[in-house]
């Protein structure tokens, strides 16, 4: 009985191991202190929609980022997620940029995380680093859409 009671704590261990290195390590410093710097914008729609532009000019601390992810969970205390997707990023230059249209209601619940292997140029072992951060902190920064001279339909 012992043996099975061993075994089980073991295979339960490293079941927890698993989880933990899928996960990663949330980091609990701030923009500043990482050396990051984006901005979020979003637009509003005449159509129950919004458009969230995520616009990274440098990855500071955690360079090179290897995944920028959009996340919605439901609130319905289920643990699933609306939405789960990554980010592309866009454009010439230092700044990158990436667009995702998204329903108003789900704006929020949103996170944007940046994901990478690394802080301060050294490899983490085991395991990935994320910093997240909600879309409500950047809802202040929400305005109408303005009117398209080649589409009137896409008016505020």
């Amino acid at each position: 009985m012992s043996t099975l009671r061993i075994a089980l704590t073991a295979l339960a261990t490293f079941g927890l191991a698993l989880n933990t290195h899928a996960l990663g390590l949330e980091l609990g410093q701030t923009k500043e202190e990482l050396k990051l710097d984006y901005t979020v914008s979003v637009s509003r729609h005449k159509t129950e929609r919004v458009t969230v532009v995520f616009t990274l000019k440098d990855e500071g601390r955690m360079k090179p980022l290897y995944s920028i992810d959009l996340s919605i969970p439901s609130q319905d205390g289920s643990g699933h997620f609306h939405l789960v997707t990554s980010l592309k990023l866009s454009g010439e230059g230092k700044a990158k940029t990436a667009r995702i249209h998204i329903h108003k209601d789900w704006l929020k619940n949103a996170n944007i995380s940046l994901k990478t292997g690394t802080l301060d140029g050294k490899a983490t072992p085991g395991h990935g680093i994320t910093t997240s951060f909600p879309l409500t902190e950047w809802e202040s920064t929400t305005s109408p859409r303005l009117p398209s001279p080649t589409n009137p339909r896409l008016a505020a």
